[in-house]
């Protein structure tokens, strides 16, 4: 949601110049798997899904194709396969995580915690505050009592670190944060025309 979030803020700033397509809602989650209801999919698997995607853009007349990436997980397979796809497609196509924007200074400047993106942590907290805050709520939320069933225990660790870290965030912080991924995409977009 983040990422289409700051795609659709930046394609805003080029149109029409530039259109924002569907997303892929599934990506590479098997390090999340010990939180039930966690969907993955195979990274090969992802892979070919974000190639026919890009693709059947490519057979409508679409050159330029950049990917902005919410996912850490989907990172790794995508590098591993990006120069395939340019090879293979013959046309301008780039990987980007929009978290890439930040500099460690605005990521000391803004983040109480200093960490950034941080799964479910201040950032990706303070973010939501500032573009859906109706998706924050913290009613009835018990983490400190909760039986963890994650079974990688740096992950447990990090887990409840993250949860003590997301009760830092605030909505002007993920909005300073906003409005500068949304400028670099932006920028990124501009760069590809």
């Amino acid at each position: 949601q983040s990422a289409v979030y700051v795609s659709k803020l930046a394609a805003e700033k080029l149109f029409p110049q530039v259109i924002v397509t569907t997303p892929l809602a599934i990506g590479v989650s098997e390090h999340w798997m010990d939180h039930k209801g966690t969907l993955t999919l195979r990274a090969e698997v992802f892979g070919e899904v974000l190639y026919d995607v890009a693709d059947s853009m490519r057979r409508h007349g679409v050159s330029n194709i950049l990917i902005i990436n919410g996912h850490a997980g989907n990172a790794g397979p995508v590098h591993e396969r990006l120069d395939g796809y340019r090879e293979k497609l013959g046309i301008n196509i780039e990987f980007h995580s929009y978290w890439e924007a930040y500099t460690p200074e605005l990521v000391q400047e803004q983040m109480e915690s200093g960490v950034c993106p941080g799964h479910a942590a201040e950032f990706e907290t303070a973010f939501a505050l500032a573009a859906f805050a109706e998706n924050v709520d913290w009613n009835g939320v018990d983490y400190d009592s909760a039986k963890l069933t994650i079974s990688n225990e740096g992950q447990a660790k990090s887990d409840r670190e993250y949860h003590h870290q997301a009760k830092l965030a605030t909505a002007e912080s993920g909005q300073a944060m906003i409005d500068v991924a949304v400028d670099w995409v932006a920028e990124k977009m501009q760069s590809m025309l």
